[in-house]
């Protein structure tokens, strides 16, 4: 018996049953996978092999997982909700149904354009990729090219409409997210904020940060950036921390872009459990940090110049699923640059202790920021009356803090100035 025997309409193959079932499969498993992560985030709890600062776990902390208090999981959970009423109702009607087909014509351009602004936000501004999430985004790239394949073939329901809605609706949904976006940076207070400094004795720029934990002269300290820069940056960091490697990044970017606005002086260090009481971390990827911490300052003792192409190459090959640069790797990356007997030099005895009792100096700054705040990396400058700690996504958090800082640093001058007055 065949289909003009019994009435119905089976319309085009491509429209078929089967690939409504298809894709009612697929939308069930980027439900159950999306409402997942919504049970997860709304109750605090762990998502499964989701631990730690890396992958999945630094996007689902990161503030973009969420559109205010709303887990953005909890929308995809919504939209592939309503797909399935969607095909449910096709189904139930044996062809077209026009509330139907507009709930599907309306979620395919939304499923898209959302696929494509949080894939762009996982590799672009997070660095990182949730695999969790990408499940969910292949799948929604498939279901909005398939739904409209299906629909179109069998409905008199004209398309724009639905179409327009669904990615207007989307487009609204980022763009809210984008300028309603609360950076989930911390930030703790500066305690000794007046006992730092930044003047030129003798013409050389003597700083001091951390209320003057930290002390150097900016010319023959490592820095990047220009010595003449208008304000000081003082970064703590883990040169196997991706969030430290993302912010390192973006500074970088932010100096080539206006070489006149702040200079950084990094401040390296090691969350390993071996070497650190204050912060740690038991993730293997740590394992190396405090020797390439060492390498670090040993190339920066010897080469000012080579130090700066040697910070760079240590962060160059971490992508979203690399690990950091081997002590292997990386001292035979030190060799390169200033050769054996000169890095020899430096790893050989007072010198060595030298470079680890700065590494140590930097470790211990990490005991001035309360418990709840104590994450990496660290964000200063002086007169700064607070620090950024943990990664932040926007440069204008930094600008911000910069200019807290220069009013900081203008309030301690003059009082300076006032108690050396007779």
């Amino acid at each position: 018996m065949d289909a003009s025997s019994t009435g119905a309409d089976t319309g085009p193959a491509v429209s078929g049953r089967g690939f409504v079932v298809l894709a009612g499969v697929l939308a069930l498993v980027a439900l159950a996978v999306s409402a997942y992560l919504s049970v997860q985030s709304l109750t605090g709890q762990a998502v499964a092999g989701c631990g730690g600062d890396e992958g999945c776990g630094a996007v689902l902390a990161s503030p973009w997982s969420k559109l205010g208090p709303i887990p953005v999981s909890l929308l995809g959970s919504a939209t592939y909700l309503a797909v399935l009423v969607g095909l449910g109702l096709r189904l139930g009607s044996h062809g077209q149904n026009k509330p139907g087909d507009f709930l599907l014509l309306a979620t395919a351009p939304a499923m898209i354009a959302a696929a494509a602004w949080f894939t762009y936000i996982q590799v672009a501004r997070i660095g990182e990729v949730c695999p969790y999430c990408m499940v969910d985004h292949g799948i929604g790239v498939v279901l909005g090219v398939l739904l409209p394949i299906i629909v179109l073939g069998k409905t008199t329901l004209k398309p724009v409409v639905p179409i327009a809605l669904g990615a207007a609706g989307c487009l609204g949904m980022i763009g809210l997210q984008h300028f309603t976006l609360q950076e989930d940076t911390h930030s703790t207070t500066n305690l000794f904020a007046d006992r730092d400094g930044d003047q030129v004795i003798d013409g050389k720029r003597h700083v001091s940060l951390f209320g003057g934990e930290v002390r150097f002269v900016l010319e023959d300290t490592p820095h990047l950036g220009d010595a003449r820069a208008e304000q000081v940056v003082g970064l703590v960091f883990d040169y196997a921390c991706p969030h430290c490697r993302a912010t390192h990044l973006m500074i970088e970017e932010a100096i080539q872009a206006d070489p006149s606005a702040f200079v950084v002086v990094p401040l390296p260090i090691s969350i390993d459990e071996e070497h650190n009481p204050h912060i740690q971390s038991d993730n293997e990827r740590f394992d190396d940090s405090y020797a390439l911490a060492t390498l670090a300052q040993a190339v920066a003792a010897v080469d000012m110049g080579k130090w700066r192409v040697f910070d760079k190459w240590l962060f160059s090959e971490q992508t979203v699923v690399d690990f950091p640069r081997s002590a292997e790797e990386a001292r035979a990356k030190a060799v390169e640059l200033i050769g054996r007997q000169a890095l020899d030099a430096q790893l050989d005895g007072e010198t060595h202790a030298a470079h680890q009792a700065a590494i140590d100096r930097n470790i211990a700054l990490m005991a001035l920021i309360p418990e709840d705040s104590r994450y990496i990396p660290v964000v200063t400058s002086p007169g700064a009356p607070r620090h950024l700690t943990e990664r932040f996504y926007e440069i204008e958090v930094l600008e911000r803090l910069l200019q807290e800082a220069r009013a900081g640093l203008e309030a301690i001058n003059a009082g300076n100035t006032n108690d050396a007055s007779p």
